[in-house]
């Protein structure tokens, strides 16, 4: 081989050791996967707003009281319920309380938690008497005083606190041994009582909304031969703090 050879022979080992250098150098590092921790959930405490129910009660009575509460974050409340005398059992948001049969002002407390581990609580103080709602105008019952049949609408308003419980009784004159229905209606909130959409409830427990304003509830009343007689209650909803 003469020496002319041997430089370009020399010149193409060259190249080809440079390229593999190149294709060695561009050869991407593998990546290692993330090992960042994860965030744990904030805890966040429930918001009690307020425990409603009528204020006063008679001594051996049963009735509802309802919890109202809230999650910034959505997500599941679990509630426990407990009293200072009778007895108290809850079912979720609800509870239902025999009050016990001596007079005085008894406590009942519900504590709310989440499913992030929050939790809080709230009490309220009822009074057991013989003699209910003497000294609590804003729980006493709205008395909706009707005659079948009836060509006017009879009316009542009544200023009462968000989240609180009114009861609405109607009372239909000369119609004792007849067999009636009641239809009720409302705008907002929510009616309790028993045998209400059987149209057998003369009275129902209306929960006012949360969000301050005018609302109205209204009952339709009827016998078998048609008579009819229709009753409103204009309620005026505030907060705690109007």
């Amino acid at each position: 081989m003469n020496k002319y050879a041997v430089f370009a022979y020399s010149l193409l080992l060259a190249a080809v050791l440079l390229a593999a250098a190149c294709t060695t150098a561009a050869k991407p590092e593998p990546q290692l996967p993330s090992t960042q921790p994860a965030v744990e959930p904030e805890v966040v405490a429930p918001d009690i707003k307020v425990i409603s129910g009528v204020a006063e009660w008679a001594p051996s009575s049963k009735g509802q009281l309802q919890c109202l509460a809230e999650n910034s974050y959505g997500g599941t409340l679990t509630y426990i319920w407990s009293v200072d005398g009778g007895s108290i059992v809850g079912d979720g948001k609800r509870a239902t309380w025999t009050t016990p049969d001596t007079e005085g002002d008894y406590t009942v407390t519900v504590k709310v938690t989440n499913d992030r581990g929050g939790e809080a609580s709230l009490s309220r103080t009822f009074k057991v008497t013989a003699h209910p709602f003497g000294s609590q105008p804003e729980d006493n019952a709205v008395y909706l005083n009707m005659t079948l049949p009836g060509a006017e609408t009879v009316k009542a308003s009544k200023r009462v606190m968000a989240a609180t419980i009114t009861e609405i009784k109607c009372v239909i004159k000369d119609a004792e041994n007849s067999v009636l229905t009641y239809t009720w209606s409302l705008e907002a909130g929510r009616l309790m009582g028993v045998n209400i959409a059987e149209g057998k409830a003369s009275q129902a427990g209306w929960l006012a909304p949360g969000t301050p304003g005018t609302y109205a509830v209204t009952v339709k009343v009827s016998d078998t031969t048609g008579l009819q007689a229709t009753g409103q209650v204009d309620f005026d909803v505030y907060l705690l703090n109007q």
